[in-house]
């Protein structure tokens, strides 16, 4: 739609109209309607649009978002490529999001809220924006913890606690938070899990329980079926390094 487009629509629709037509679009139309006039750019800043679109895209149930980091396994290539970015899994389309913390590896803390992801790794922490590419650095906490002390790598969902265990062949404990019971709920089909390696890592994705594993230049998700009790393989990309996914 071009901006001639949008100035048209104006004087045949009421404003709160064009509100709810807008609350269709994905946020990068919008980040450009933003130029049409200051109301329209009003309207798209505000707090009571933002929320509403938000809740839109929840209930039309667009694909999921991936989150994928660019780099170079060779050490003398130019590593100016390296950056953040999000890759959609339906349409596999990519975007960058300009970032102060170039060549460094970093981890996905949990899954999104309200649209925003948080980023971190030892020294420091990020919120980030993938839709309009807005981040803002946190500050640190007074007591740091490397949480591969404490279990490797647990994920919560629907009210528990999953871990990895460490054991010689690979499985999946469950921790229920209510009845405080703990439970193996599967063998995984991959080899023995690696707490500091990120090839393979546990999430949520399309609210369920699932697990992403790096091989090469492919990536595996496998979802757990209903009642969390066994894996099945869902997709395979041939894409970069991932580093996590969230739904």
């Amino acid at each position: 739609m071009s901006r001639q487009e949008c100035m048209s629509m104006e004087p045949l629709l009421h404003h709160d109209v064009v509100e709810r037509i807008m609350e269709m679009f994905p946020v990068k139309s919008l980040l450009r309607f933003k130029a049409v006039s200051k109301q329209w750019q009003s309207t798209i800043e505000s707090r009571y649009f933002q929320e509403s679109q938000l809740n839109h895209r929840e209930r039309s149930r667009d694909p999921d978002v991936l989150m994928v980091c660019i780099h170079s396994h060779d050490f003398e290539a130019d590593t100016s490529i390296e950056s953040l970015r999000t890759l959609v899994l339906g349409s596999l389309s990519s975007v960058k999001i300009p970032t102060s913390w170039e060549n460094t590896f970093y981890s996905v803390c949990g899954n999104s809220c309200d649209g925003l992801v948080c980023l971190y790794h030892s020294d420091l922490c990020f919120v980030v924006n993938p839709a309009t590419r807005w981040h803002r650095t946190l500050p640190r906490c007074h007591f740091q913890q490397n949480r591969s002390i404490l279990g490797t790598y647990n994920v919560g969902f629907d009210g528990k606690l999953h871990w990895f265990t460490q054991c010689k062949e690979t499985e999946v404990l469950s921790l229920d938070i209510h009845t405080e019971t703990f439970e193996v709920i599967s063998n995984v089909p991959f080899a023995n899990v690696d707490p500091y390696n990120n090839n393979i890592v546990m999430c949520n994705f399309d609210n369920r329980l699932s697990v992403s594993q790096k091989m090469m230049s492919e990536q595996v998700i496998w979802l757990f079926s209903s009642g969390n009790k066994t894996l099945q393989e869902n997709t395979t990309l041939t894409t970069t390094v991932l580093v996590a996914i969230w739904s």
